[in-house]
């Protein structure tokens, strides 16, 4: 796998490079300093350089490509680029849930986070509550003028609320986990009794690990919530607006194999 991005990114490449080469019957390597492994307990082994390789490259960025699952045995492949649906890996979901188990010294950091977030909220009995992670991206949605025009957008405050009393509505004890790139909006919309926000500056990994401790889930848009949201494996509240009708990013776009089925759009 050619791995480009951050680590939603770097999470779907790992999981799709995992699931293609199951499929085809074939042996998924990594480089040896495979960033993931500092995070995850990856299992897969790594590999010198291999001769007869051919290229796959995905026919459009967030949409799944049959043709992954129909690669020629007597070549050795490298994977491009993205390979964002959940359809390259879905059959193997038990088996990436092991290999996306989080390093002893990351989950040790988050479960304490996770215990010290809630305590700050005077909660004295934490296993009464169904905890909801929220996560809002919005600043290089909104800001970086190259995302905008490709198409990316960002989700409104009626988005989030509607969202919350969905859960509210199923849930009486719904207690809401507020991680974003923008917190002070966060803080200046929603900040309730039922709510809490990681406002400390962890690493990307540990803040992920905090939402995976979450029984449920609300995204906006970005993969780095999507992956939050899958670990956490409860129920999903994706953002249906993204991305915007028309645009170059559309073209690439499928939500039907971007979210998982069982997700629910608003």
């Amino acid at each position: 796998m050619n791995f480009k991005g951050r680590l939603g990114n770097e999470i779907f490449e790992y999981a799709s490079l995992y699931g293609i080469a199951k499929h085809n019957q074939m042996i998924p390597v990594v480089d040896d300093k495979f960033h993931l492994r500092r995070v995850f307990k990856i299992s897969i082994t790594s590999v010198k350089p291999l001769a007869n390789i051919k290229r796959f490259h995905e026919a459009k960025a967030c949409a799944f490509d049959e043709k992954a699952f129909v690669l020629d045995k007597n070549y050795n492949w490298t994977l491009s680029v993205y390979l964002q649906s959940w359809k390259y890996f879905i059959d193997y979901s038990n088996d990436l849930r092991k290999e996306f188990r989080f390093q002893d010294s990351i989950q040790t950091q988050a479960v304490q986070k996770f215990n010290d977030i809630v305590k700050a909220r005077n909660i004295t009995d934490k296993y009464k509550l169904t905890y909801i992670a929220v996560h809002v991206r919005r600043g290089d949605m909104m800001n970086n003028r190259a995302n905008v025009n490709l198409g990316y957008t960002i989700a409104d405050i009626s988005y989030v609320k509607n969202a919350m009393s969905w859960f509210q509505e199923k849930y009486s004890s719904a207690f809401f986990i507020f991680a974003s790139d923008d917190i002070a909006w966060c803080k200046a919309n929603f900040n309730k009794t039922n709510t809490a926000f990681i406002t400390q500056r962890h690493s990307p990994e540990v803040d992920m690990a905090i939402l995976s401790q979450c029984n449920h889930s609300i995204i906006t848009t970005g993969t780095y919530g999507w992956w939050s949201a899958w670990l956490s494996g409860g129920q999903t509240i994706y953002y249906k607006n993204f991305p915007r009708n028309g645009s170059g990013l559309a073209r690439l776009f499928d939500s039907k194999t971007y979210f998982p089925p069982n997700w629910i759009a608003m």
